[in-house]
């Protein structure tokens, strides 16, 4: 039988994958933990993304920002998740659920009427350049 030899961290073979994690335990013993574990663990500990601080997404889906009341709460810089809406945005809707979704060159604002109404979509720079003012699809039937 072979006998185990200790092998210095820095030797380790480099993986991009591992059903295991090795790691030191408080008391300074090893162990090893299941990556799906370890990823439940980080999952807990790490908040959730917000306009004012990175995180994860939520499992209940996209940030829920406030609700926008008055137009002067609404801007071209809003923070990326979903908003309702009970003011006019300057495309018709004057309620609605307002998506910000922000991406590395570009922003879309995309707002879905509450009831009568035309969706609505408008592409933004990340300075708040506007690129693409508001425009309009309307899905009813003559």
């Amino acid at each position: 039988m072979a006998e185990k030899q200790d092998i210095k961290m820095n030797q380790f073979q480099v993986v991009t994958d591992a059903p295991y994690i090795y790691v030191e335990l408080a008391d300074g013993s090893q162990g090893k933990i299941k990556k799906s574990d370890l990823v439940e663990v980080i999952r807990v500990a790490m908040p959730v993304a917000t306009q004012a601080s990175k995180g994860l997404m939520s499992n209940k889906g996209f940030f829920q920002g406030n609700t926008i009341e008055d137009i002067a709460d609404y801007n071209n810089s809003i923070g990326a998740g979903t908003y309702s809406h009970t003011v006019d945005l300057g495309n018709g809707n004057p309620t609605g659920i307002l998506f910000v979704i922000h991406g590395y060159r570009y922003s879309s604002h995309v707002d879905i009427p509450a009831g009568n109404g035309k969706l609505a979509i408008k592409t933004i720079r990340p300075t708040g350049e506007l690129l693409h003012d508001w425009r309009t699809i309307d899905f009813t039937k003559d």
